[in-house]
């Protein structure tokens, strides 16, 4: 996105700061021991956000998928499938 953008500042904001709070509960669920400790967190982060932001533009351009959340809801299931224990 062009620096000088109206939105620049606000999306890099919101990315990084929900990247964040995606790594921080990846990183407590490896201290509860529900994910591995060697779960590669920046990685699952940026991938997390990045679908979530595809589902996103697929829910706004098209009238009949409905099933964002659930569609979210099966890639965690995929995660913790890899790297819980």
């Amino acid at each position: 996105m062009d620096a000088e953008h109206p939105a620049n500042a606000w999306l890099r904001g919101h990315h990084q700061a929900s990247a964040e709070r995606i790594r921080r509960a990846l990183a407590e669920a490896a201290d509860d021991n529900a994910l591995r400790g060697d779960t590669p967190a920046e990685s699952i982060a940026r991938g997390l956000l990045a679908a979530m932001d595809g589902l996103q533009l697929q829910w706004l351009s098209d009238p009949v998928y409905t099933v964002m959340a659930a569609d979210f809801a099966t890639l965690l299931e995929a995660v913790r499938y890899r790297w819980g224990q």
